[in-house]
């Protein structure tokens, strides 16, 4: 009799001891939010214009997820930072941003955003950092970084027919960052280094044929040109995000973890 209630606690004591590491254990907790979470704000943020922000927030919980369980691939804190730009919480996208970088310096497009972002806040020279780090860099650089950013565990044959659209997504980011880093030297008054840029653009097989480096070219010294091409910069700032053509099709989790 003795023997049985002892044997019946221990058994008692092993399922409750099971149960508190299942809801102690941060990592199963996770992976159980996972399991529970519905995937269609995927089609949300594939969208041009997507302002469902009840989405957005299941998105932003997604890629928190993400966060947690691999902090140093970047990816998360990169896409959480675009859901709270599409939620208009620009202070938190920045400082997600700035987490992305710290983890994944090869994340060149989020550099890109952060600068962006703390353009618009008319904070130059810690933009001018951002668009730095990608304008020494050429874009045979910038295209590996973008390909080794992605999921080793992406199909080869999606990785081949996406590599076409890799290469126009790197030269999309080199141009804008050149034109955004003008802007910060104009914006600073320091038109000796804008005219820099400018001539090293020109030269440059592909950002010189581009018509903006002529223009900036031109407008270097007359105040009404250059009222004019800050207006161009500005709206390149005011911008929807540019997103890795990967961005939004991240293998979802329940694919990775099982």
């Amino acid at each position: 009799m003795i023997n049985r209630i002892f044997n019946r606690t221990i058994f008692l004591w092993a399922i409750a001891i099971l149960v508190a590491v299942f809801i102690v254990d941060p990592q199963l907790a996770l992976l159980q939010r996972v399991n529970n979470m519905n995937e269609a704000y995927i089609d949300c943020l594939r969208q041009e214009n997507c302002a469902d922000t009840r989405a957005i927030s299941e998105a932003r919980e997604y890629y928190m997820i993400l966060d947690e369980l691999y902090p140093n691939y970047g990816r998360g804190a990169e896409m959480q930072g675009l859901c709270y730009l599409l939620l208009g919480q620009k202070g938190l996208a920045i400082k997600k941003f700035q987490a992305a970088i710290r983890h994944n310096p090869r994340l060149f497009w989020v550099s890109f955003e952060l600068g962006k972002a703390l353009y618009r806040e008319g904070k130059y020279t810690e933009a001018l950092k951002c668009f730095q780090g990608i304008d020494i860099k050429d874009s045979n650089t910038l295209l590996d970084e973008a390909t080794l950013s992605a999921l080793h565990r992406m199909p080869d044959r999606t990785r081949e027919v996406l590599m076409l659209t890799l290469i126009d997504f790197v030269n999309e980011i080199r141009l804008k960052s050149y034109q955004m880093t003008i802007g910060c030297f104009v914006h600073q008054g320091d038109l000796t280094r804008a005219r820099g840029i400018t001539n090293f653009a020109l030269n440059d097989q592909q950002l010189g044929r581009n018509r903006f480096f002529v223009m900036a070219n031109i407008s270097m010294g007359q105040d009404a040109s250059i009222k004019e091409m800050l207006s161009w910069i500005d709206a390149i700032a005011r911008a929807k995000p540019v997103s890795h053509p990967w961005g939004h099709l991240i293998q979802p989790l329940k694919e990775i973890l099982y």
